[in-house]
């Protein structure tokens, strides 16, 4: 009698792969490409600041009245608004008023951003507000940092300002006309190591290397990092930066840090991508026993 066991004709499914690495990987992709080109929300610099001024709208007016005093020249009354930190420099106001005064009336006055500082021993606490001024000729960025609260009042316990080379108008924008042949030569490089290295990415993926998810890790990886600054309107300014120890992730990034400076264009060598297409090996099955 034949004990064999009948053979079943149903094909036998193959295990399916796990999606979820894959959603993740998907998901830290867009958060690293969001890091890197964050700067893009800067664009809109004015609606950025209408956004800022309605947050503190107490401390920028304050603010923008103590600025006020220094560029009219009221020197008595910006001294009695500095706090205990300066009450020694108030011989300084005198030099800073000026400074200020002959820039004339400003054209517009931002508020760029708002920092607050708190000391978790003590509960006190010291907010910075960055105001972007632009007068006929000139454009200054002012820090003018406040403690004490309201309604008890402000005092000044911080004061510095420094003059910037372009206007608040041009500060924003990212214009593409109007530049050097260097400007379009690392925006064209610069979009196609992000597009190789994504490509490379994608295929890495979807292939069945050995290590598959340290190649994952390494094409992410940009080494050094070559820059040139990217000023708002037509200019045939180029400034170049460069870093030998850096590492950029996508090799990659357009960056504006701080606001009121130049946007930054760089690229990294796509060191992983590259050898990626060299050294990765597929994985031998196995043969079954």
């Amino acid at each position: 009698m034949d004990s064999t066991p009948p053979v079943s004709d149903t094909p036998v499914n193959p295990p399916r792969k796990r999606k979820w690495p894959f959603v993740l990987l998907f998901i830290l992709v867009v958060l690293i490409l969001a890091a890197n080109f964050s700067s893009l929300g800067y664009l809109n610099l004015e609606k950025v600041c209408q956004t800022v001024e309605k947050m503190v709208p107490d401390e920028s007016k304050f603010g923008r009245d103590y600025l006020s005093l220094l560029l009219s020249g009221k020197e008595a009354q910006a001294v009695s608004l500095l706090g205990p930190d300066l009450r020694g420099y108030a011989g300084q106001v005198k030099d800073v008023v000026k400074d200020l005064k002959p820039l004339g009336t400003p054209v517009a006055i931002h508020l760029l951003n708002f920092t607050i500082h708190k000391n978790l021993g003590t509960g006190t606490g010291l907010k910075e507000l960055t105001y972007f001024v632009d007068f006929k000729k000139v454009s200054i960025v002012v820090l003018i940092g406040l403690d004490g609260v309201v309604p008890k009042g402000y005092v000044v316990d911080e004061f510095n300002y420094n003059q910037v080379p372009t206007s608040f108008a041009m500060s924003g924008g990212f214009d593409f006309f109007g530049k050097t042949w260097a400007h379009y030569l690392f925006l064209l490089i610069s979009l196609g190591v992000l597009v190789f290295s994504l490509v490379t990415l994608v295929k890495c993926a979807r292939s069945d290397v050995k290590r598959k998810w340290l190649w994952i890790v390494f094409i992410m990886v940009g080494l050094f990092k070559i820059g040139i600054t990217w000023p708002g309107g037509s200019t045939t300014e180029a400034t170049f930066q460069w870093d030998f120890l850096y590492i950029q992730l996508f090799s990659a990034s357009l960056v504006k840090i701080p606001i009121y400076d130049p946007w930054c264009l760089s690229f990294s060598i796509p060191l992983g991508a590259i050898l990626f297409y060299y050294l990765a090996k597929p994985k031998v099955e196995k043969p079954a026993a």
